[in-house]
């Protein structure tokens, strides 16, 4: 085997300055880094910076597998499934997973929505965000569907319809419980706010009650 040797501090790349050749002032012997260290100093295991094309990243003196990727007992990280954020032994192993699923018992990742309907974001015993058109039940477990409010609700909140279809003329009514036209105060009331009628039929010589 050939002799690596250095002069002063000049080894080269992936290798580390190690004990001074015997009698030789100046003059020392460079091993070679551990294969996953681009570069190291002092040991062969106390890694600078790391191999670009290994997807790993330099955390403490070593280059362990980027999120995403695991160590798979080869020198380049092996990516994990698709559904995992961070996976360990095998690439369907998640340790954790994206904020729209949740891991389950058996390390997999399950998307909200399969478990929780209209859920966005969850854990595995709670859902802990809705789809616009849901909201956070009050069990804090699953999600209600607006539409439980009216067929035209669209969005809502603390049990409340919020916004309502108004392409189809509907409005939430002053507590929010359900959807309403504004013939609910006037047959003849084509404009209103969730309080009252603001504006009547005019062409049919309706008009605004004033008193």
């Amino acid at each position: 085997m050939t002799l690596k040797i250095c002069y002063n501090n000049s080894c080269p790349t992936s290798t580390f300055k190690s004990t001074q050749v015997l009698g030789v002032t100046g003059i020392y012997v460079c091993k070679a880094c551990i294969s996953t260290c681009y570069e190291c100093i002092g040991l062969a295991n106390n890694c600078t910076s790391c191999y670009a094309d290994q997807n790993r990243e330099k955390v403490g003196t070593s280059c362990v597998p980027m999120a995403g990727f695991y160590e798979a007992s080869v020198d380049v990280a092996a990516p994990c499934d698709s559904n995992c954020l961070t996976c360990s032994g095998s690439a369907t192993k998640c340790t954790t997973c994206d904020p729209s699923m949740y891991l389950s018992a058996t390390n997999v990742c399950v998307t909200c929505s399969s478990t929780y309907v209209g859920c966005l974001k969850c854990t595995s015993v709670k859902c802990t965000l809705c789809e616009s058109n849901y909201e956070l039940d009050p069990n804090g477990v699953s999600c209600k569907p607006c539409s439980s409010y009216s067929a035209y609700c669209l969005t809502c909140s603390n049990s409340k319809c919020l916004s309502c279809d108004t392409t189809a003329g509907y409005i939430p009514n002053a507590d929010g419980s359900t959807c309403i036209t504004c013939a609910t105060f006037d047959p003849k009331c084509v404009s209103c706010t969730s309080s009252g009628c603001m504006g009547c039929v005019t062409t049919e010589g309706y008009f605004l009650n004033s008193a």
